[in-house]
């Protein structure tokens, strides 16, 4: 009878301990995807300031549409991975002096940035969540 007690203890007591592990593991999830949002402003923002570097070394007009393989050489910790990029895909397009920032999250994404928005004006306004 000692044994049984003892060994229901055990069990208990290893129940327990993996309950609490997980109580104070699980924020963590939603922390890193509380951040999501925030990481696609700021890619969305580095494509912004890229393409005004650009427009520094380059002559840039009105309407003029820049490319991934136009911009990602002034970008650094971009994360590529998120988005459906091809060098030719159009990124930005320079619009009354601002540039309007076109990005396509892969399927499974949580968030975009609206397309076409100006990231240092709306901020982040303009992440929409995938449903």
């Amino acid at each position: 009878m000692k044994k049984y007690v003892i060994i229901i203890s055990v069990v208990l007591i290893t129940i327990i301990s993996a309950v609490l592990v997980l109580d104070i593991i699980a924020p963590f999830g939603s922390v890193i995807e509380n951040t999501e949002p925030d990481s696609v402003l700021a890619d969305a923002i580095m494509i912004e300031n890229a393409s005004n570097f650009y427009c520094e070394d380059f002559t840039c007009t009105d309407y003029q549409e820049l490319t991934w393989d136009s911009v990602k050489g002034y970008i650094e910790g971009f994360n590529e991975n998120y988005y459906d990029l091809d060098d030719s895909d159009i990124v930005s397009k320079r619009y009354q002096g601002d540039f309007r920032v076109y990005l396509i999250p892969i399927d499974g994404s949580h968030y975009k940035f609206e397309y076409g928005a100006i990231p240092s004006v709306c901020g982040l306004d303009c992440i929409i969540e995938e449903k």
